[in-house]
């Protein structure tokens, strides 16, 4: 369809729900027996879906011209972090003609190193297409690891497809081109690395290439640093400082020719931890009650932060002054793998829940970890976000940006309705996220 899809956003909230169910009936079907899916089926339907995307211009979000831009500068020599697209007045003809489409145009960069190496590829492969091409290839391999996961986890292959046919990632990396992907896919591929070191003592080398990709997947976006403890918890803790060594050389590495102007990518970050919102039902919430919106982003990331040490404090059972969080050595090994994965996935779930801003393609990082733990809550709430984009509709016919308190409970109810029904139904008195 030539529709734009800003104009179809409550045939989008039910198609979207609709090829939800079907990727999970589908997966069930497979775990009962009822079918069998090939991986190479898997993957190939995995493509089509994206491809039938791909040449679309961005409807949904506008961040793909940022991208562009900063990708184009990098190309022409010039530093992305050194002025604001506004006041980039070395920048080419080409970049200066995508200013008006960038938003927050008069502040620096928000992204960071590896971000802009990406950036760089796709602004060379040629425009909206070249940048989406690299991001949906860079897709298709988070694909591919997920089935080299699932198999050293010993779970369903069908697992997969929560991921690979799963809507969002087809929409916001598909038709929107989000940098998330990039993330996505070097978070995976740290799991993937780090699940293989836990027979006997890996080579140091192995142990910092995790590392490595872990940070290059930080260094994409800062939202993959909420699998910090659970990623380094799978590593053996004789072996922690290899990783960590790797991050840390990674990212020195990748901040260096930036430098100094990198720290405006700091600055900007400032501005949107203060100041940006979007679709957060917790923090309108408290805003109301408070009468402040600083105040509420403070309790959330408290109440937030909490949560999280609860979720990986099982993660390093052998806390001592000695031992410091068990990062480099101690008496204790490793946890179980599924009881990392399942803290990951519970962090994910509940920074979606707290964060004052909550972009559909946030949902992502959640995604990730449906093929292993595939949760009520998660899977509902992975789908629930594109209800934000209801406001796109009254942006594009009114120029006015008006959100809505009753969309953001949505979002945030569905995923808690279903959870309640999930237990009713099958009687089970175990909360499983």
């Amino acid at each position: 369809t030539t529709a734009d899809l800003a104009l179809c956003v409550p045939e989008l909230a039910g198609l979207t729900a609709l090829a939800t169910v079907l990727v999970v009936f589908a997966v069930f079907a497979e775990e009962r027996g009822w079918c069998r899916w090939s991986p190479a089926f898997v993957l190939l339907m995995a493509a089509v879906f994206r491809m039938m995307l791909l040449f679309r211009n961005p409807e949904l979000s506008d961040d793909l011209y940022r991208y562009l831009f900063d990708g184009l500068m990098l190309l022409d020599g010039l530093n992305p972090y050194a002025a604001s697209p506004l006041v980039a007045f070395s920048a080419g003809p080409e970049a200066a003609a995508l200013v008006p489409r960038i938003n927050h145009a008069d502040l620096s960069t928000i992204y960071p190193p590896m971000a802009q190496v990406f950036f760089a590829l796709g602004a060379h492969g040629g425009g909206a297409f070249g940048m989406k091409l690299v991001l949906v290839l860079l897709d298709l391999v988070s694909c591919v690891l997920l089935y080299g996961i699932v198999r050293k986890l010993g779970l369903p292959d069908a697992r997969v497809m929560l991921y690979a046919w799963h809507p969002l990632p087809i929409l916001e990396i598909g038709a929107s081109g989000h940098i998330d992907a990039a993330a996505v896919c070097l978070t995976l591929l740290a799991l993937y690395v780090g699940l293989g070191l836990r027979a006997g003592a890996p080579g140091r080398i192995r142990v910092s290439l995790a590392g490595v990709f872990f940070a290059g997947a930080v260094l994409v976006k800062w939202i993959p640093l909420l699998f910090f403890p659970g990623l380094i918890s799978l590593i053996p803790p004789g072996r922690r400082g290899f990783w960590i060594a790797g991050a840390g050389l990674t990212g020195l590495i990748l901040f260096f020719p930036f430098l100094p102007e990198a720290a405006s990518g700091f600055d900007t970050l400032g501005v949107y931890l203060a100041n940006w919102e979007f679709s957060g039902f917790a923090f309108r919430t408290l805003r109301l009650i408070t009468g402040s919106g600083q105040a509420s982003r403070l309790i959330l990331a408290l109440a937030g932060g909490g949560i999280l040490l609860i979720l990986y404090a099982r993660m390093f059972p052998g806390l001592s002054w000695r031992y410091p969080f068990g990062l480099f050595g101690g008496r204790t090994g490793s946890p179980p793998p599924m009881q990392v994965l399942g803290a990951c996935y519970a962090a994910a779930l509940t920074w979606l829940m707290v964060t004052p801003t909550l972009h559909p393609w946030y949902g992502l990082y959640l995604v990730a970890f449906l093929p292993f733990v595939p949760g009520t809550a998660g899977i509902v709430l992975s789908w629930s976000v594109i209800l934000g984009y209801r406001v796109l509709m009254d942006y594009r016919l009114s120029g006015l940006w008006l959100e809505d308190s009753l969309t953001s409970f949505l979002i945030i109810s569905a995923p808690l309705l279903a959870l309640a029904a999930s237990c009713f139904l099958s009687r089970n008195r175990s909360l499983k996220y």
